[in-house]
C-alpha cells in the first residue's frame, strides 16, 4: 500500500467518526427535548384533568342552581297565577279561547277531516275542563268566562250506549249555560266507519240512542239559535250500511230544519257531505228542487253571515230570499247542480269577494228560476272555477260579467272554454292552474290573459314555455309540477327574462320571486335560482315522495 492510499483510508475513517459523533450528539439533544416534552405533556395532562374536573363540578353546580331557580320560578309563577284577580284570569282565559279560530276548518280543511276527528278539536273541547282543574280560584274564573264554554263539538265515529248519550247531552247543556250570552261555535262530525257498521249492524238499541241524542242536541241548538256564531256539519259518506245511511239522512234533515230559523248572529256556515246523499232518506234533495217557489226558505234572517261553504249539500235559496248582504266568501262543490241554483244564490250575495265553484257533470240547462236578473259581482276579487260543469255555468246568458280579479284558480275545464277564456282575458292578476296534463292545448287561452303578475302551477305537466309570455309576470310558484324538458330551462328563462326587462323592453318585468317544492325542482336548480334572485326571494320546500 502506497502513501496516498493509506492517507485516503485514514481520511474516510476520520470523516465517519465525526459523523457518528455528531449524530450521537443530535440524538442526545433529541432525547433531552423528548424528555422535556414528555414532562411538559404530563404536566399539561394533569392541568387538563384538573381543569376538566373543576369544569364538571362547576357545570353540576350551575345545573343544580338552575334547577332550583326553575323550581322556584314555577312556584312563584304558579303562586302568582293562582293569586291572579279573577278579572285578569278571565281575560287570559278569554284570549286563550279566542286563539282557536273555527274559520280554519272551513273550505278546504273541513273536507279533509279524518274519521275520528281532529286532535285540535278535542284540545279545544277539553280546554275549559283543564283550566278549571288547576285550583278552586281557576275553577271559579273559568266558570265565569263565557268564551271558554262557547265551543260545542261532537265527533260521532261509532254508536253510543245510553249512558254516553246522557253524558253528551249534559255536557252540551252545561256549555250553553256557562257560555251565557256568548256566541256559540258548533262542530258536528258524523264519520262512521263501514267496518264498524258491519260489525255492529245488529245494535239497533244503540242506533236508536244515536237518533235520540241528535234530536236532543238539535233541540238545544234550536233553543239557542240566536247565539250560534258558526256551524259546521261534516258528514262524509264512508258508510254502506242502510241503517247508518238513514241516521245520516236524519241528521241532515235536522240540520236543514234548524237553518229555516232566523240566525241573527251566524257568521260562518259549512255543510260538507262528500259523496252523494241518499235521496230516498232526505226530505230536501236536488231531485226535489224543481219549482223555486216551493223551496223552503233557508237562512231567512242571517245579516252577519260572512262565509258559506257547501260541499254536496242539498242547499238552495228561493228567488224570494231577502238576501245575504254580508256574505263575502262562498264555496259550492257539487256533482249535479242546475244553473239557476247558482244564480239565485249569487243574486242574494251582492258583497261577495271570494267565489269557489267546483262543479262536475250532469248539469241541467233547464231555467227554473223566475228571476232573470244577472247577478252583480262587482266586489269579487277571487274566483275558483273547477270541474267540467263550470264552463257551462259561466257561459249561460244569465251569467255575470267578471270584474277585475286579483286571483283566479282554474283547471283544464275552465281553460278549455273559449267563451270563458274571453271573459277571463284582461281581468286576472294571479293565475292558479291545477291538474293540467298538458299546458300546450291552452296556449291560445293563456295568451289572452296579459295582465297576469303571479302564476301558480299545481299538479301540472309543464310541456311548453307559454306560461312565461306575460309581460307583467314577476312571481311564479311550482307545486308538484313535472317538466317535460330539463329543469335547467327555468334558469335560462329567468336569465333571459331579467336581462330583457333591464335592457330591451321597458314594459317587460323581470322574475323577482320563485316558490317551488322538491317534486318540481331538484335542489341543485333551486340553489342556482337562489344565486340569481337572492335567498330572500326564493322559497324552497322539501316534500317526501308519496
Amino acid at each position: 500500500m502506497n502513501v496516498d492510499e493509506h492517507t485516503s483510508g485514514f481520511e474516510d475513517l476520520r470523516r465517519d467518526v465525526e459523523i457518528h459523533l455528531s449524530l450521537q450528539d443530535e440524538a442526545s439533544r433529541l432525547r433531552q427535548a423528548l424528555d422535556k416534552a414528555r414532562f411538559e405533556l404530563e404536566a399539561a395532562q394533569r392541568r387538563h384533568d384538573g381543569l376538566a374536573l373543576r369544569l364538571k363540578l362547576l357545570d353540576e353546580r350551575i345545573e343544580s342552581i338552575g334547577d332550583g331557580i326553575n323550581v322556584k320560578r314555577r312556584h312563584v309563577v304558579q303562586e302568582k297565577l293562582l293569586d291572579f284577580p279573577p278579572e285578569l284570569l278571565q281575560q287570559v282565559f278569554g284570549a286563550t279561547a279566542a286563539a282557536f279560530d273555527i274559520d280554519q276548518y272551513f273550505l278546504e280543511k273541513v273536507t279533509d277531516a279524518a274519521p275520528g276527528g281532529d286532535p285540535s278539536l278535542s284540545n279545544r273541547s277539553r280546554l275549559p275542563y283543564r283550566l278549571r282543574a288547576v285550583s278552586r280560584r281557576w275553577k271559579a274564573a273559568a266558570d265565569g268566562t263565557p268564551a271558554l264554554w262557547s265551543w260545542i263539538a261532537v265527533s260521532d265515529t261509532s254508536t253510543w250506549p245510553s249512558h254516553i248519550v246522557s253524558k253528551i247531552i249534559d255536557h252540551i247543556r252545561k256549555l250553553t249555560e256557562l257560555s251565557g250570552n256568548h256566541g256559540l261555535d258548533v262542530y258536528l262530525q258524523y264519520c262512521r266507519d263501514s267496518s264498524l257498521d258491519d260489525e255492529e249492524s245488529d245494535r239497533d238499541d244503540d242506533r236508536r240512542n244515536d237518533s235520540r241524542c241528535y234530536e236532543k242536541i238539535f233541540d238545544i241548538l234550536r233553543n239557542n239559535i240566536s247565539r250560534i256564531r258558526s256551524f259546521v256539519l261534516d258528514a262524509p259518506t264512508n258508510i254502506t250500511i242502510g241503517a247508518a245511511i238513514e241516521e245520516r239522512s236524519a241528521l241532515v234533515d235536522l240540520a236543514f230544519d234548524l237553518l229555516r230559523s232566523p240566525t241573527p248572529n251566524l257568521q260562518s256556515l259549512c255543510l260538507s257531505f262528500s259523496g252523494v246523499l241518499d235521496e230516498a232518506g232526505d226530505s230536501v234533495t236536488w231531485s226535489s228542487i224543481h219549482a223555486p217557489r216551493s223551496l223552503p226558505t233557508f237562512l231567512p234572517h242571517a245579516p252577519q253571515l260572512r262565509k258559506l261553504s257547501l260541499h254536496n249539500a242539498p242547499f238552495a235559496l228561493s228567488d224570494r230570499h231577502p238576501g245575504l248582504n254580508s256574505l263575502e266568501s262562498l264555496w259550492i262543490e257539487r256533482d249535479r247542480l242546475e244553473p239557476y241554483v247558482v244564480w239565485d244564490i249569487l243574486r242574494a250575495t251582492p258583497s261577495l269577494k271570494e267565489l269557489f265553484l267546483c262543479l262536475n257533470s250532469e248539469i241541467s240547462a233547464q231555467a227554473n228560476s223566475s228571476d232573470n236578473r244577472v247577478p252583480e259581482l262587482s266586489q269579487l276579487h277571487k274566483l275558483a272555477a273547477l270541474g267540467d260543469g263550470v264552463q257551462f255555468i259561466l257561459q249561460q246568458d244569465t251569467a255575470p260579467r267578471l270584474p277585475r280579479l286579483a286571483h283566479f284558480i282554474g283547471d283544464r275545464w275552465s281553460l278549455g272554454s273559449d267563451g270563458l277564456a274571453q271573459q277571463l282575458a284582461g281581468v286576472i292578476q294571479h293565475l292558479e292552474l291545477e291538474d293540467l296534463r298538458s299546458i300546450q292545448p291552452f296556449h291560445q287561452s293563456l295568451a289572452l290573459c296579459n295582465n297576469i303578475e303571479q302564476l301558480t302551477l299545481r299538479d301540472c305537466h309543464m310541456d311548453t314555455d307559454a306560461t312565461w309570455m306575460w309581460p307583467k309576470l314577476h312571481c311564479i310558484c311550482f307545486q308538484r309540477v313535472e317538466f317535460e324538458q330539463e329543469e335547467e330551462g327555468i334558469i335560462r328563462v329567468i336569465n333571459s327574462r331579467n336581462a330583457s326587462s333591464s335592457t330591451i323592453q321597458d314594459n317587460l318585468l323581470g322574475i323577482r320571486t320563485v316558490e317551488a317544492d322538491s317534486k318540481s325542482l331538484p335542489r341543485s336548480i333551486a340553489a342556482q335560482i337562489v344565486d340569481l334572485l337572492g335567498e330572500r326571494n326564493v322559497r324552497y320546500s322539501l316534500l317526501s315522495e308519496l
